[in-house]
C-alpha cells in the first residue's frame, strides 16, 4: 500500500489510499463523519504601556484544539494567546486560524496599526521656531469636530507650533492642547492682558475692574477693557492663569496686548485713549498727590498738551503700571512661574509703519519694550502688527522691513533674545492675504531674523477661501476603518455620499462595500466589510468646504479637483 493521505473537509474526514502494483495504480476512498462543534476565531489585543512595539494578544476563541498565528511581519506562533514584538511601526495583517478536534477550521484577519513610539519632540524649539498657528476655538469653524481633527489639520498645513487664544480663563479645552502636543505641536496660551471679550463666570465684580476711555463707541465691539491699575483685577488674572499652566501642560504663557489703547495718529482726544477712569485716577493721585492730565479741554490748566511735566508723569505712569502688571502676574506670590517652574514667557509689543513709531507706541499706548524685558525677563519677543498696518488692503508681505526700530529697540534690552512677528491674515474681508502672500510672508521673516511667524487667524486667510479642499492622507486604523484628512474643513453633507468615493487597486477599479461613512472636520471615516488587505488608492469626486462656517460667509464654496487621489498606507 502507497501513502495515506488525510483531508479534513468541515466534518467530513476524507482518508485516500494508494495501491501501487506495478504499473497500476488502485485508489480505495473511505469517508468517515466526525461529529463535534465547529471551532470560532476571534481575538483582541493591547499595545504594552511601557513598549509600543510590543503587542499582547487575547485568544476568544471557542471550540479549538489547535491554534496558528500570523503575524503580518512573517513572524508566527502556535501560542494560544501569544505576545508579539515588532521591529518597526507600520501596518501588520494578522491572522488567527483555529482547528477543532472534530476537523473544522475558520479563520479571522485584522488589521494594525503599530504606530511605535512617539517621536522625540523638543517642544521649548517649536515653540520659539518655524511657523506657528494662532486658533481662537470660539470661531465656528471649530465647533462640532474632534480636538483631533482640528490638531490633524494644522500639523498638516506644517505648523511646529500653536497659539491658542484665551477669549476666557474659565473656557479652555485640555482636550485640544493634549491632541495638539499627540501631533508635535508645542502649544502657547495667548491670553489678552487689558481686557477680554467674555466675562462668562467672572466675578461679579469684574465691573469694577473695567478701564475708562475717550470715545468708548470706537471701542472693538464686545471687547471689555480692564485696568491695569486695577488690583482686584491683576490678582484674579494671576491666579487663574497660575492655575492653568499649574493643570494644562501649556509649553509657553504670553499676555499679548500688554498696552493701553490709543494709538493716536490724529490726536489722543480723537482715539479710544485709556485709562482715564477711577482706578487709574486713584493710582495716579496715591504716586503723585495730583490729578490726572485732562484730555478734553484745551482751556485746563492741566490739559495734556499745557502742562508737559504733568503729562510726562502721565506717560511714565502708564509705562510702569503695564509693567507692574506684567511683573506681579508672572513672577508674584503665586504667580506664573512659581506655578510652572521653566515654563516659557512671551513678551508682546506693538510695530507699526509710522515715522517715530518706537516713540509713539511708547507715548500713546505706553509700550517700553526695555521696561517690559527688563520685569519679566521672557525668553522671547513677540511683535505684533498694529492696525494702521493690517487694514491696509495693499499692504506688502515685506512691510516688515520698516519694523527694524522695533527690532532694535528690543536687542538693545536683550541682545540674544529670539523674535518671532505677527501679522494678520485677514480680520476685514478687503485684507484677506492670499495664499502666496502668507508663504511670501514667512519667507521675509525668516531672511530678517525672525525666529518664528503666525498670523491672525489660522483659518481666516486665504487659504480657506480660495483653496479647494484636497485629500492630504489616509490611514488605516486598529477597527479596520480608513481616514481621509483634508487640508481643510469639509462640507459634511456631499462628504457623507458613497458615490464621491471610488476605489483602485494597481490602477483597477475596485468594488468596496462601504458601510459606514462620518466625517470630522477635516477628517472622513469610511468604514467597510472588504478594504483591500494590500495598498490602494481612493478618489473623491465633489466634496466642498464649508463657507457657513467661515469669518466672511457671504463668498461661494469651493469643490475638490475631480479625481483627486489618495494612497491608503
Amino acid at each position: 500500500m502507497g501513502p495515506l493521505i488525510i483531508r479534513f473537509l468541515g466534518n467530513l474526514v476524507l482518508l485516500l489510499a494508494f495501491w501501487l502494483t506495478g504499473c497500476q495504480r488502485d485508489n480505495m476512498l473511505k469517508s468517515i463523519v466526525v461529529n463535534g462543534p465547529a471551532p470560532t476565531a476571534a481575538f483582541t489585543y493591547a499595545v504594552d504601556s511601557t513598549n509600543p512595539l510590543k503587542v499582547v494578544f487575547t485568544n476568544n476563541s471557542k471550540n479549538l484544539e489547535s491554534v496558528y498565528w500570523k503575524f503580518g511581519d512573517g513572524v508566527t506562533s502556535t501560542v494560544k494567546s501569544p505576545e508579539h514584538v515588532y521591529s518597526n511601526s507600520g501596518s501588520y495583517q494578522v491572522e488567527l486560524v483555529t482547528r477543532s478536534a472534530a476537523g473544522y477550521s475558520t479563520d479571522t484577519i485584522m488589521q494594525l496599526i503599530i504606530k511605535g513610539a512617539k517621536p522625540n519632540v523638543d517642544f521649548r524649539y517649536n515653540a520659539m521656531n518655524g511657523r506657528s498657528a494662532v486658533i481662537d476655538p470660539s470661531y465656528p469653524y471649530y465647533k462640532n469636530r474632534s480636538v483631533e481633527s482640528i490638531a490633524d489639520e494644522i500639523a498638516l498645513a506644517g505648523y511646529k507650533s500653536v497659539h491658542y487664544m484665551v477669549v476666557n480663563e474659565l473656557e479652555v479645552d485640555a482636550n485640544l492642547v493634549k491632541a495638539l502636543h499627540d501631533r508635535g505641536l508645542a502649544v502657547w496660551l495667548l491670553v489678552f492682558a487689558n481686557g477680554t471679550y467674555s466675562a462668562w463666570g467672572f466675578p461679579s465684580e469684574y465691573t469694577s475692574w473695567e478701564m475708562e476711555v475717550l470715545n468708548a463707541n470706537s471701542s472693538a465691539a464686545g471687547f471689555i477693557n480692564f485696568s491695569p491699575f486695577s488690583n482686584d483685577y491683576v490678582s484674579w488674572k494671576k491666579q487663574q492663569l497660575a492655575s492653568l499652566v499649574a493643570t494644562i501642560p501649556f509649553d509657553g504663557v504670553e499676555l499679548f496686548e500688554s498696552f493701553f489703547p490709543g494709538f493716536a495718529f490724529n490726536g489722543i482726544e480723537n482715539t479710544v485713549y485709556g485709562d482715564i477712569g477711577p482706578n487709574a485716577q486713584q493710582a495716579f493721585q496715591e504716586k503723585y498727590g495730583s490729578a490726572i492730565p485732562n484730555f478734553t479741554d484745551p482751556a485746563d490748566p492741566n490739559y495734556y498738551k499745557t502742562n508737559q511735566d504733568l503729562y510726562d508723569k502721565w506717560v511714565q505712569f502708564r509705562i510702569d503700571g503695564i509693567s507692574d502688571m506684567l511683573r506681579e502676574i508672572f513672577d508674584g506670590a503665586g504667580g506664573i512661574r512659581q506655578a510652572k517652574p521653566g515654563i516659557l514667557v512671551g513678551a508682546w509689543g506693538l510695530g507699526v509703519d509710522w515715522g517715530g513709531g518706537v516713540a509713539l507706541e511708547k507715548e500713546y499706548e505706553a509700550q517700553d519694550i526695555g521696561a517690559v524685558v527688563n520685569a519679566i525677563h521672557p525668553d522671547i519677543y513677540f511683535l505684533e502688527t498694529n492696525w494702521p498696518d493690517w487694514i491696509k488692503t495693499d499692504l506688502k508681505p515685506d512691510y516688515i522691513t520698516t519694523y527694524q526700530p522695533f527690532v532694535d529697540a528690543i536687542k538693545q534690552a536683550d541682545p540674544n533674545i529670539p523674535i518671532g512677528i505677527q501679522t494678520d491674515y485677514g480680520s476685514h474681508e478687503n485684507t484677506i492675504r492670499s495664499s502666496q502672500w502668507m508663504h511670501d510672508f514667512d519667507s521675509v521673516s525668516t531672511t530678517l531674523g525672525y525666529t518664528t511667524s503666525m498670523g491672525y487667524e489660522f483659518h481666516i486667510g486665504g487659504d480657506t477661501y480660495y483653496t479647494p479642499p484636497a485629500p492630504l492622507t489616509a490611514k488605516r486604523q486598529s477597527d479596520g476603518s480608513v481616514i481621509i484628512s483634508f487640508n481643510k474643513r469639509i462640507d459634511e453633507q456631499t462628504a457623507s455620499q458613497i458615490g464621491n468615493y471610488s476605489f483602485k487597486v494597481n490602477g483597477a477599479n475596485q468594488t468596496i462595500n462601504i458601510i459606514n461613512i462620518a466625517v470630522d472636520g477635516n477628517r472622513v471615516i469610511l468604514q467597510a466589510t472588504d478594504f483591500p488587505p494590500g495598498p490602494f488608492e481612493i478618489d473623491v469626486n465633489n466634496i466642498k468646504d464649508t463657507p457657513s462656517l467661515w469669518l466672511f460667509n457671504d463668498l461661494p464654496a469651493n469643490t475638490v479637483l475631480p479625481n483627486s487621489s489618495v494612497a491608503v498606507e
